[in-house]
């Protein structure tokens, strides 16, 4: 019994990983010749077309310098293993495309737990790893974190638990609380007051709760009617009191994952109040989300899929652009050390997964484009708003 129910807990971590990295498959890409990067104009800092340009800014000592390494925590064993190497393939994507100094990637073998990630962090830090990348799932991110910080190497958790961010660890995940308010920002500049909100009883749920009620209050409008809804609770009877409670005027926000908003029985071309989410599934049509602007990750989507053979999970575009990230980085710095400001830059990057900008205390801001469901599949209704300094 103890073995089910810890298999069952990874399994929700995972879940919650999976959903706020947006990935959308399970993938085992094939290994295939890397193709070619071009180098873009100095200074800019997009990569998304698969150009790495150089940092502007001092230059690094002259001469050839050995690989900076990075370590690269992922579940690469076990049921989600296949996942893994779907992230671990980005990585080595962006690797590849990197111009000037390189990255040696250390592979660090997770098997999607807590324990998983302090042994592969410490083995990678161990051997000099001057950056960490994950781990997927927040279970022991307090430790991977102090490992990092004793070694004074940055960590980009691959999650969006924000209970271990501070200077030097970035959570990369998609934040639930972020989305929330672009979402309600949004309805409130369509003129809406009323917000009702049934969002899963689970922990992104209930940020994604607390961010509406925060953005809720600081635009004036009215939270109506807040659920929470339990995995074993009806959905039907939930999501019509909400829609009663917003009324026809108003708007309610359902913060699910894509596969269950499906089981909540949405009827998006019934008449009604506005309907928001985080993700866009099953009778959502006519409804708004969030997201990444489609053609910001065209580019990366098509090269994946033309070296690898299979499409990427949207979670692969973050670690393309945190790897990409850092080996654009360490063309500024001499030795086998990456500091905080060589990667929290004001002006910010234009990645893959849309653009994003890290700050000195671990904060990470992206510019989340609002997307409605049309007979067409989503279309762009605002593009990401700039990204605040």
């Amino acid at each position: 019994m103890p073995m089910i129910a810890a298999r069952h807990t990874v399994l929700a971590l995972l879940c919650l990983a999976a959903f706020a990295l947006g990935a959308c498959a399970e993938l085992t890409p094939r290994p295939s010749p890397g193709a070619g990067a071009s180098e873009g104009p100095t200074g800019e800092r997009r990569w998304s077309d698969g150009r790495l340009p150089r940092y502007a800014g001092p230059p690094a000592q002259a001469g050839e310098q050995a690989p900076l390494k990075v370590g690269l925590l992922l579940p690469l064993s076990g049921p989600y293993a296949a996942y893994g190497e779907n992230l671990k393939a980005a990585a080595e994507m962006a690797v590849d495309d990197a111009s000037g100094r390189s990255l040696e990637l250390i592979a660090g073998d997770t098997a999607g737990d807590g324990e998983g990630a302090v042994d592969a962090a410490q083995a990678a830090l161990a051997v000099g790893a001057a950056a960490l990348i994950g781990p997927v799932t927040p279970a022991r991110s307090e430790a991977v974190a102090a490992a990092a910080a004793e070694a004074k190497a940055p960590a980009f958790f691959l999650h969006a638990d924000r209970r271990a961010i501070g200077p030097g660890v970035y959570v990369m995940g998609f934040a639930p609380e972020a989305g929330a308010t672009r979402i309600v920002d949004f309805a409130r500049r369509k003129g809406v007051t009323d917000l009702a909100v049934l969002a899963p009883d689970d922990a992104f749920g209930r940020a994604a709760l607390r961010g509406a009620e925060a953005a809720a209050a600081a635009r004036r409008m009215r939270i109506v009617h807040a659920e929470r809804l339990a995995a074993d609770a009806a959905p039907a009877d939930a999501l019509a009191r909400v829609i009663a409670a917003a009324g026809p005027d108003g708007a309610v926000f359902l913060p699910f994952p894509a596969t269950r908003l499906a089981e909540l029985g949405i009827d998006g071309g019934a008449p009604g109040p506005m309907l928001l989410g985080l993700e866009a599934g099953a009778g959502f049509n006519g409804g708004y989300f969030v997201g990444v602007d489609p053609a910001a990750s065209a580019a990366f989507r098509r090269r994946y899929a033309a070296r690898f053979g299979q499409p990427p999970a949207r979670g692969a575009a973050i670690v393309y652009d945190v790897t990409a990230l850092l080996a654009a980085a360490a063309e500024d710095v001499s030795g086998q050390a990456i500091g905080v400001g060589h990667v929290a830059t004001p002006e910010g990057y234009r990645g893959a997964a849309g653009p994003f900008r890290l700050t000195v205390d671990g904060g990470v801001r992206r510019g989340l484009a609002v997307l409605r469901i049309g007979a067409n599949g989503p279309k762009v209704i605002e593009p990401a708003a700039p990204l605040a300094r």
